[in-house]
């Protein structure tokens, strides 16, 4: 499978917008029901779909294929550059996303917007834009998007403000364990548990010394513990210092150079890999194990609320004014088909979760059917695993968006841990302190 973008077709340089940073698409479309108001003649109506890189490679197929759909709509596609880091951010970056958020918030823009929850260029914080007017209410257009879906309420709850549904959750991942089934048998960590507590029962039943990270993974608090830290629906951050005694393992082990990945577990000492379930580190761990003959177990960390939290990575909004919210309503529920999301990147096969929860089970089997095809495993029994990674998703009961501004303060507080302090509730109030300034910016 080729990797999914945006097609020559829909490739043109787009002055009006963000210079040569921002691309546009130029197709055709026709509105279902006149939606996009397209007229008689040669006139078409205009649709602007806003798309960043990590959106674009997971439904860049299914949107090249929105001009033979609707051929009295001409699209444009307006697409936000990767974020390199807040203090290596340029002036002409920062000065081309000041102007178009102008745009937006003046009544003009892009109608669409698919985007990533990690990409703070364009909206730092989705919650402040929902709050400030920036999208539009959809639930007019739910069962429009919806097409009939099974749509994951608690994940949906992430893009609602006061009730009101102003941004799609499109995927999300869950924070999770892989390890060989047999290591696991008997262990009583379960979903009731605190992440700190279902952890070290873990350990302490597996007789492991640490947690293994995977790769250079620096998102250990935000990916085992999920208490988020950052609380942008209220503004506030909280740390919950038994995980960050807890993690102090993992921060020396850094700090030491010492980096695993899925090849170097499971040992006595990494009983178990902790991570993001949605991706595909994960997954390639546990098919990994089953490939070796090794039955894999996939457990998510619970969250301390009796459930599991999802972190909401793609999203999806309207333009509060935009006259093509039905359009956009339409094309939401193509990217909800399970076809539109499975993705393949220069050989590395993606999986991430879906909202609609009819679409993972279909996920998963083109997932695995096509690992074991590349792997040129045609007879392996992947269904047990399968059926397990579907299974993690059912106890989500609280859903948020994955912020940059997590990703810093993970980074920041593993340097913390690793310098081996030990006084972690200092540490907590000390980093709630920091990080206030992200809730101003």
């Amino acid at each position: 499978m080729k990797k999914a973008a945006l097609s020559p077709r829909a490739a043109c340089v787009l002055g009006i917008y963000l210079a040569a940073l921002l691309l546009t698409g130029c197709g055709t479309a026709q509105s279902a029901a006149g939606a996009a108001g397209g007229g008689a003649g040669d006139e078409r109506a205009a649709f602007t779909i806003c798309v960043d890189s990590a959106s674009n490679r997971a439904y860049g197929r299914a949107l090249n294929k929105l001009a033979g759909a609707y051929p009295q709509v001409e699209f444009t596609y307006v697409r936000i550059p990767d974020d390199p880091g807040k203090n290596m951010r340029t002036e002409e970056t920062a000065g081309q996303m000041a102007k178009l958020r102008t745009e937006i918030m003046s009544g003009q823009g892009p109608d669409l917007f698919i985007l990533s929850a990690g990409n703070p260029l364009l909206f730092a914080d989705p919650d402040k834009q929902m709050r400030a007017g920036v999208f539009a209410d959809l639930a007019p257009y739910l069962d429009t998007i919806a097409a009939g879906a099974a749509l994951n309420e608690a994940v949906l709850s992430a893009g609602a403000v006061d009730g009101v549904q102003y941004l799609l959750p499109l995927t999300y991942t869950l924070p999770g364990v892989v390890a060989p089934a047999e290591a696991l048998a008997g262990c009583d960590a379960g979903i009731k548990d605190a992440p700190a507590a279902f952890l070290e029962k873990l350990l302490d039943h597996c007789g492991g010394d640490t947690l293994a990270p995977l790769g250079d993974l620096y998102y250990m608090p935000n990916q085992i513990a999920f208490a988020p830290a950052l609380d942008y629906a209220d503004g506030s951050v909280c740390l919950d210092e038994d995980l960050l005694r807890l993690l102090g393992r993992v921060g020396v082990e850094k700090e030491q150079g010492l980096y695993y990945g899925p090849q170097d577990f499971p040992t006595a000492e990494r009983p178990f890999l902790a991570g993001s379930l949605g991706g595909q580190a994960m997954e390639s761990a546990a098919f990994a194990l089953l490939a070796q003959g090794t039955e894999p177990a996939v457990l998510p960390i619970p969250n301390g609320q009796g459930g599991v939290t999802a972190s909401v990575g793609l999203y999806a909004g309207v333009r509060a004014n935009s006259p093509q919210a039905q359009l956009a309503a339409e094309i939401l529920a193509r990217l909800l088909a399970p076809e539109a999301l499975f993705f393949q990147e220069g050989g590395t096969l993606q999986f991430l979760y879906s909202v609609n929860d009819d679409a993972i089970h279909p996920l998963l089997e083109n997932y695995f059917s096509t690992k074991c095809s590349l792997a040129e495993l045609p007879d392996l029994d992947y269904t047990g695993l399968a059926e397990q990674l579907a299974a993690a998703a059912e106890p989500v009961n609280t859903a948020r968006f994955s912020h940059a501004g997590d990703e810093a303060l993970e980074f920041d507080l593993l340097a913390y841990l690793s310098t081996g302090r030990a006084d972690y509730g200092q540490a907590a109030d000390d980093f709630a302190g920091t990080y206030r300034f992200y809730f101003d910016e």
